[in-house]
Parts: structure tokens; sequence; C-alpha cells
């Protein structure tokens, strides 16, 4: 390497460098350079997922979990864990209600 010299970086031909940072420039501003006005107010994951789906998807998980603690709960006893959370279906059904969807 001895007889190379040092080139400065450059972009391939038609590669825009992202405007990073606020009006100095210097990039530690609190503007981030992916987030525009024409955004939804929605969050989204890189899926399309919305922050709202993830919770509903939560929450019906933890019902089918409730529901199959009652079938468990015919053959045999619960410890006080397993009980706390047949107590909350009617808190998780709720939820869900309010979110527009259904148990």
């Amino acid at each position: 390497m001895a007889g190379r010299s040092a080139k400065p970086f450059q972009p391939a031909a038609g590669y825009v460098l992202p405007h990073v940072g606020g009006a100095s420039g210097a990039g530690l501003g609190t503007s981030n350079a992916f987030t525009t006005s024409s955004q939804p107010a929605v969050a989204e994951d890189l899926n399309g997922v919305t922050e709202a789906a993830k919770i509903g998807q939560k929450l019906q998980k933890k019902l089918r979990q409730v529901q199959q603690l009652q079938e468990r709960q015919g053959q045999g006893g619960l410890d006080a864990e397993q009980q706390q959370k047949l107590a909350g279906e009617q808190g998780i059904i709720d939820e869900l209600c309010s979110m527009g969807l259904q148990p």
C-alpha cells in the first residue's frame, strides 16, 4: 500500500446522500431524516402492522389462554397465577371491545 494515495469517498453516480440534521446540518438535532409531514398518525412497523393491531393480537392471545385455562379448570386445580388470569377475562374482553375487535 506504499504507492497508493488515499482518495476521498465518492458516492456512486446518481446517489444522493440523505439530509440529516437541522438547519446547521450538524446531524445532532431532533429532526429525523425519515420523518415527513405526510406520514400517517398511526405508527406502523416495517411489515405495515399498526400498533393497535399488535395490541389486539396480544389481547386475543391472552383470551385464548384464558379459555384454555377454563378447560383445564374442570380437570383439576389451578395455581394462584392461573386463577388470576381467569379473573381478568372480562377486562380483556372489555379492552378488545373498546378497540372495536371481537373477543
